[in-house]
Order: C-alpha cells, then sequence, then structure tokens
C-alpha cells in the first residue's frame, strides 16, 4: 500500500507541475497524472481538480487523486479498504 500511495502523490505533484505553467492545460495535466499513474501500475485511478481548473495566474490549483485500495493491493484486504487518495496544491504561474 505504501507503493500505491507514493505513486498517487508523484502523480499528483507531476501533474499539477504541469498545470501550473502559464501554457498549462487541465487536460495536460490530467494526462501527465495518467501516464504516470499508467508505468507504475496504478488501476482505476480518478483524477481531477477540485474545485476547477482556472487559467488565471495567481490563483491556487489543487490536483487530487484517489484509486480503490481493493483494485491496488497485492494480498487480499483483510485489514485495508476503501481508497487511496493524495492531492497537492500549487500556484498558476
Amino acid at each position: 500500500m505504501v507503493f500505491v500511495r507514493q505513486s498517487l502523490h508523484i502523480s499528483a505533484y507531476e501533474g499539477i507541475r504541469t498545470a501550473i505553467k502559464p501554457e498549462g492545460t487541465a487536460a495536460d495535466a490530467i494526462a501527465r497524472a495518467n501516464q504516470i499513474l499508467d508505468e507504475r501500475r496504478v488501476r482505476n485511478a480518478n483524477v481531477q481538480f477540485v474545485p476547477t481548473f482556472s487559467d488565471e495566474p495567481g490563483t491556487p490549483l489543487t490536483l487530487r487523486i484517489s484509486a480503490p485500495a481493493v483494485d491496488n493491493s497485492v494480498m487480499p484486504l483483510q485489514f485495508f479498504g476503501g481508497d487511496l487518495e493524495s492531492q497537492v496544491t500549487m500556484v498558476k504561474e
């Protein structure tokens, strides 16, 4: 589970770094986050901006990624359940 949590955080970080660039878009950011999630084999993740994406410089942007624990476990889930989640906030350049 630690690997999945780290993967979610890394993906959120890389996605938000893409979004905060002056030319960054929500689609580019979500695509970047999904690319990393795919590379790290995280299944059924949900990537979204909370509350929404804005092009205005100086606006705080938050990218939240969640994934079901049951779909990303390497062992039976006797002790884990629900969703794993990470979010990162940065300011649009």
